[in-house]
């Protein structure tokens, strides 16, 4: 059975997500034009909740018979 290794993996892109997250709303504080940083979320977010998503799947019914 896998199961610490799946579990890494779901914390993992889950702390990827907030930090990309909080990046994008702190960066505007540092200077960052609003617009870049909008473009840039479009193409990042769906990305990144597409491999969170396969990875809660693939722990809560990968090792189903």
């Amino acid at each position: 059975m896998q199961m610490s290794g799946d579990i890494t993996l779901v914390g993992f892109f889950a702390v990827l997500l907030a930090l990309t997250i909080v990046l994008a709303y702190g960066s505007p504080l540092f200077g960052q034009n609003w617009a870049q940083i909008m473009q840039w979320l479009q193409v990042i977010l769906p990305v990144e909740t597409v491999l969170l998503g396969s990875a809660v799947g693939f722990y809560l019914f990968g090792n189903r018979r």
